[in-house]
């Protein structure tokens, strides 16, 4: 038995269970194009980086226009190489 996908507890979506013979596929199914979606918290920050842990700083979102947000995501459009935090699976 093996899985295609994450055990953390907040993550929604599918979880590919593969048994038998099926579980020499998973590098298939987790070589698939994913699409990741999520909601953010302007202002504020927790040690893990999510919601696993209470909000440590806060700090002011005055100057934050729609314009800023829009411009700022730019960075994240495309191939990134992500360095996970120490508190990530």
């Amino acid at each position: 038995v093996g899985h295609a996908g994450t055990l953390d507890p907040l993550a929604t979506g599918l979880l590919i269970i593969c048994t038998g013979k099926m579980t020499k596929q998973i590098d298939t199914f987790q070589g698939q194009i994913k699409e990741y979606t999520g909601t953010i918290v302007l202002g504020s920050t927790t040690p893990s980086f999510d919601l696993e842990t209470e909000i440590n700083e806060t700090f002011p979102t005055d100057h934050i226009t729609k314009e800023l947000v829009e411009e700022t995501t730019k960075q994240f459009i495309g191939e990134i190489e992500q360095f996970p935090p120490v508190f990530s699976a």
